[in-house]
């Protein structure tokens, strides 16, 4: 949807590419969206209600690094909004909500 400077000359029709692009990617419920391409991260980025980090932000923190800035920003969200709606779901290390046996 943006390629370069696509998104400059043609945007309406890239307006339109972005809104689908989003519609389709919060259809699949996702924790994040890691993208490798700064243009597409920044059209995602827009308009998504998740966080969007580089692919490079990502694999730092899956290692080990700090956590990236938007993701730390959707945490904080939702911790704000946890004493509304009650406890989070357990995360695993990339704080992705796993299922927890409670059977046992």
């Amino acid at each position: 949807g943006s390629a370069g400077t696509y998104n400059l000359l043609q945007p309406e029709i890239a307006g339109r590419l972005q809104r689908r692009k989003v519609e389709n990617i919060e259809r699949t419920e996702p924790d994040m969206v890691a993208a490798g391409n700064i243009g597409c991260i920044t059209q995602i980025g827009e308009i998504a209600a998740m966080p969007v980090l580089h692919t490079a932000e990502l694999l730092d923190y899956a290692t080990g690094g700090p956590v990236p800035p938007d993701l730390e920003k959707a945490r904080a969200r939702r911790r704000a909004r946890q004493g509304r709606l009650g406890p989070e779901p357990a995360k695993d290390g990339l704080g992705i909500p796993v299922e927890v046996d409670t059977s046992a």
